[in-house]
Order: C-alpha cells, then sequence, then structure tokens
C-alpha cells in the first residue's frame, strides 16, 4: 500500500514539475520523466512484492494509475498550451535527421504507447516472478 501512495506522490510532484517546466525541457528529460522512470519503480515495486495476491494487486493497480497520470498531465498540458510550445521549441528538422513530436498529448497513438509500455512492464514482471517462484518451490 505504501508503495502505492509513494507512485502517486511521484505522479503528482512530476506533473506540476513537468507542467511548470516542459517548455524549457529537452525531450530526453520528458522522456525519463514520463516513461523510464515509471517503468524502473513499477519493476522494483513488483519485483518486491510479497506474495502471489500482492503480485497480483500491484500489476492491475501500477498500471492504471500510471495511465490516469500521463491522462490528467496530458489534458492539463493540452488546456494550458504548453505542450504546443514544448513541441515547437523541440522540433527538429536538418538534412541529417528529423524529430518529430506528436501534436497532442492525447493521440491515440500516444496513448496506446502509453497503456502498453505500463502494462508490459507489469506483464513481464509478473511473469518472472512467477517463474522464480516455480524455481523456488521445486528446490524445497
Amino acid at each position: 500500500m505504501i508503495s502505492i501512495l509513494l507512485l502517486c506522490l511521484y505522479y503528482i510532484v512530476s506533473t506540476l514539475f513537468l507542467l511548470f517546466y516542459l517548455p524549457n525541457l529537452s525531450v530526453m528529460i520528458l522522456a525519463l520523466i514520463l516513461y523510464l522512470f515509471p517503468i524502473i519503480i513499477h519493476g522494483y515495486v513488483l519485483y518486491n512484492s510479497k506474495n502471489k495476491k500482492d503480485l497480483i494487486y500491484k500489476s492491475i493497480s501500477l498500471p492504471i494509475i500510471s495511465s490516469v497520470a500521463y491522462m490528467i498531465f496530458a489534458i492539463l498540458s493540452e488546456k494550458m498550451s504548453i505542450w504546443k510550445v514544448f513541441v515547437e521549441r523541440n522540433i527538429v528538422v536538418s538534412d541529417e535527421m528529423t524529430v518529430q513530436i506528436a501534436e497532442s498529448p492525447l493521440e491515440m497513438s500516444q496513448i496506446i504507447f502509453v497503456v502498453i509500455l505500463y502494462l508490459s512492464i507489469s506483464i513481464v514482471t509478473y511473469y518472472m516472478k512467477s517463474q522464480k517462484n516455480k524455481k523456488g518451490s521445486e528446490k524445497c
């Protein structure tokens, strides 16, 4: 339960941080905050689950919380027009490469990506933890 509360606290702090500093952030920093850190947190929390019931509960609740937090960030950044400024400052076009950012964090492709990302870490960690528990019970 504490891990769920800490995850919620992370999302509150990170959403506030992003809303204040998004126009000045690079794409890499945004990716770290929105995608990589939650994956690391999910993996750690799930891997350290005490029993199967706890693992199942967290495997379901963590992706839901993370997806809802992303949606809140996306809606607020759109309403405050912060996302548009971020996109304008971070589009890179040169002869060698082009970096494009979605015009809206609420585009269906973005939402599907986020949901799959957060769900996949739960599924993979659940599977790894289940296999570890099976091997541990065979040795006993």
